[in-house]
């Protein structure tokens, strides 16, 4: 077999492997950061807010990759515990607001691995409303929301995605918000707060507010994949015109 054509099935093996990234996961309140193509996220400042008094970090939450597809990087904030919610927070608790904040900073994760950059931010949150409220103001001020914001690096001026469940009854709902493009950056910060928050108006029945995930999708470019393949498919090039020449 030519080199040529083994540097082209050696760029093709890495295009089609490319998007099986290994399965990754780390404690929201622990100190190892989650390492995905070539970028380092690491989580600081984690607490847990009920009715304005800030306590400890839960444990039992994870940062964990998700198959997004070639080109995006995902991560989502899920209970160790499948069976449980990230956030959730009863009726007999009365009005007020239950919220799991906790900020990412982004950085390169260096050499070997290829440089990432990021291009857009999106939201992703899915959660069970099992709440009935009758009444003015239930169906508008009782929700689980998801947001991030207070970002840093060249996209400092990003506007706060927010991403809220609502609606009449019990019910599951798995909402996102429309990619938010920013300048190229693998170096920046944000913060992400998952909030419960019950109206004081109007008569409830029912059991809790849940908030069962919250995922940031990122778009990446240039692609990882495409950078090996591409780098590959060069050296099959220079290789077989040296040989040419020879």
């Amino acid at each position: 077999m030519s080199i040529l054509r083994r540097f082209l099935i050696l760029g093709f093996l890495l295009v089609v492997a490319a998007p099986g990234v290994r399965a990754q996961s780390v404690a929201l309140n622990g100190s190892t950061p989650l390492v995905l193509y070539g970028l380092t996220f690491s989580i600081s400042s984690c607490s847990l807010t009920v009715n304005g008094i800030a306590g400890a970090c839960p444990t039992g939450m994870l940062l964990q990759n998700v198959p997004a597809g070639r080109g995006n990087i995902e991560f989502a904030v899920v209970n160790s515990n499948s069976l449980l919610p990230v956030v959730s927070r009863a009726t007999s608790d009365g009005a007020g607001t239950t919220s799991l904040s906790f900020v990412i900073t982004v950085s390169s994760t260096g050499a070997p691995a290829p440089s990432t950059l990021a291009t857009s931010a999106a939201l992703i949150a899915s959660g069970v409303r099992d709440i009935t409220c009758t009444g003015s103001g239930c169906v508008t001020n009782t929700t689980a929301t998801a947001s991030i914001s207070n970002y840093g690096g060249s996209v400092s001026n990003l506007a706060t995605l927010t991403q809220s469940l609502a609606g009449p009854g019990s019910q599951t709902q798995t909402l996102s918000t429309a990619a938010d493009p920013f300048t190229p950056d693998n170096a920046f910060h944000f913060r992400e707060t998952l909030s419960l928050t019950r109206a004081n108006t109007g008569s409830y029945t029912g059991l809790t507010l849940k908030l069962n995930s919250a995922a940031v999708l990122f778009r990446a470019a240039p692609e990882p994949a495409s950078i090996s393949a591409l780098l590959v498919g060069l050296a099959g090039l220079v290789v077989a015109r040296r040989r040419r020449r020879s």
